[in-house]
């Protein structure tokens, strides 16, 4: 759902603009990735769906923009039971 991702870039911009605090975060580069049934991808094909992450998003990421090699992988509901299993 894009509301999610949504609300992600609205935390992320504010931890990064918002009030002074010590523990503000890095810039960062928000990636989603839209699916059609989310059961399937994150669920029965779980490995599949891994293996598209690591294999061909995260090189993308790393060849067209300046980035760092350290990630995050936040989730909720099915996906924050894909990003558990993940690690």
């Amino acid at each position: 759902m894009r509301a999610f991702l949504y609300v992600t870039v609205a935390v992320t911009n504010y931890d990064l603009l918002g009030d002074k605090h010590d523990y503000a975060i890095p810039p960062q580069i928000v990636v989603g990735i839209e699916q059609s049934d989310r059961g399937t991808d994150l669920a029965r094909n779980g490995a599949l769906f891994l293996r598209f992450v690591v294999e061909e998003v995260i090189p993308y990421i790393d060849r067209e923009y300046r980035a760092v090699p350290f990630r995050t992988l936040i989730r909720h509901s099915l996906g924050g039971r894909f990003a558990l299993q993940t690690f």
